[in-house]
């Protein structure tokens, strides 16, 4: 049987295969072209099949270098990798060429798997975003998408429903669970004049408020958009790397020049070689890796993070929390998950624990309550029937009575 995760998995390859099919398909036809030439008599055409070969697995490649010219940034991984490669292809070194493009272009897809990965995870964070919110308009409540609500505006939230905005409560009494913003498992009550915030979910009554912030100004818009942008958001490291690949790059160049020409000066016989020396130096030298793993890497802790719902400022974040030494935490939906159960049954002679918790269990069958379902769920495991014409009673100060 393919789990619930497995299946996620699986979607998501499906699709990152789907956004680049057409890349996908010129390196495997790459790949197909330059293993015929080892597997069939190619002799009359074979450069034509390896340069064909090249430049379907070298395209990106050699655009982005040449756009990367144009814009006066010359020394980056991109111009390294085409100089190597053609330099290769000058001296007949045809699969070495074709090899070293293969093999960095397969690299860079996994670079782009692992962030669509990590974007994957951080996109779930927006299910936190109601879909909809109910809008006074004149005497009439109409559904319409919280992007149009404004400040002032007055909405309907019903049970079971996030609240799209800020706001304070005009009309009605509920409970909120403000888990997924406060990581608080406890319900927390609100009345006329409480302070609301988008995200919560409405675990009891219906109830209305007057919006305080337009829909980008609320909370849980804020959140998702630090959230999402946080990636962006350089890390100290990050800008060393950038700054040393700026720098290490032109010496990377020069010192292959050194390599291909030095040694002629001194009377080397065979130039070839050191021009393939040259070349091999410009690919084990160049710092892509180096420049694209230390990004990638905070992308995947920021992904990883989102998905187990812990929600992380930004990349310099995780710098700091590598230096934290002591950790303090709360409890409750911290430690804990708030999920009570009823461990022992206090009873007098009167009634057995039994009938006491038949009776709670009726009582409470209606409520959310973390208390409540704890009661109820302890009903369910002893298998015992509701009593069906209990009468419940909710008084002022918060106590259930049956009769």
């Amino acid at each position: 049987m393919i789990t619930i995760k497995r299946h996620e998995k699986f979607q998501l390859i499906i699709k990152f295969a789907g956004a680049n099919k057409v890349a996908i398909g010129t390196l495997a036809g790459a790949i197909l072209l330059t293993a015929l030439v080892f597997f069939a008599d190619f002799a009359e055409i074979e450069t034509l099949v390896y340069l064909t070969a090249y430049l379907l697995a070298s395209y990106p490649v050699l655009v982005q270098a040449g756009k990367n010219i144009f814009r006066g940034k010359i020394f980056d991984e991109n111009f390294l990798m085409t100089i190597a490669t053609l330099g290769a292809i000058l001296i007949g070194e045809y699969p070495e060429a074709i090899a070293v493009m293969v093999f960095y272009r397969i690299g860079e897809f996994f670079e782009d798997y692992a962030i669509e990965r990590s974007k994957s995870s951080l996109s779930q964070l927006l299910q936190l975003q109601p879909e909809r919110a109910w809008l006074k308009r004149d005497s009439n409540w109409i559904e319409v998408v919280p992007a149009e609500v404004r400040k002032g505006s007055r909405l309907l939230i019903k049970p079971g429903e996030k609240i799209p905005l800020d706001g304070i409560v005009v009309a009605g009494n509920s409970f909120l669970n403000t888990a997924a913003l406060t990581g608080e498992a406890k319900l927390q009550p609100i009345k006329r004049g409480s302070q609301v915030l988008s995200g919560s979910l409405n675990q009891e009554n219906a109830f209305e408020i007057e919006t305080t912030q337009d829909y980008a100004d609320s909370t849980l818009t804020k959140i998702l958009k630090l959230v999402t942008e946080a990636s962006n958001k350089k890390t100290t490291t990050e800008k060393f790397i950038t700054r040393f690949a700026s720098k290490y790059t032109p010496l990377v160049v020069l010192g292959a020049i050194i390599i291909a020409l030095v040694p002629l000066l001194f009377g080397a016989a065979d130039s070839q070689e050191w021009f393939r020396r040259a070349l091999v130096f410009l690919v084990i030298a160049c710092p892509c890796a180096l420049v694209l793993s230390v990004p990638l890497s905070y992308f995947s802790a920021l992904g990883a993070a989102a998905k187990q719902q812990i929600l992380v400022r930004g990349s310099d974040s995780l710098d700091k929390l590598s230096r934290i030494q002591t950790v303090a935490f709360d409890k409750t939906g911290t430690l804990t998950q708030g999920k009570f159960q009823i461990v022992k049954i206090e009873t007098t002679a009167e009634f057995a624990s039994e009938q006491i918790l038949r009776f709670a269990a009726t009582l409470e069958r209606q409520s959310n309550h973390p208390l409540a379902r704890s009661i109820t769920l302890a009903s369910q495991a002893a298998k015992q029937e509701l009593l069906q014409r209990l009468i419940c009673v909710k008084l002022p100060v918060r106590v259930l009575v049956g009769q």
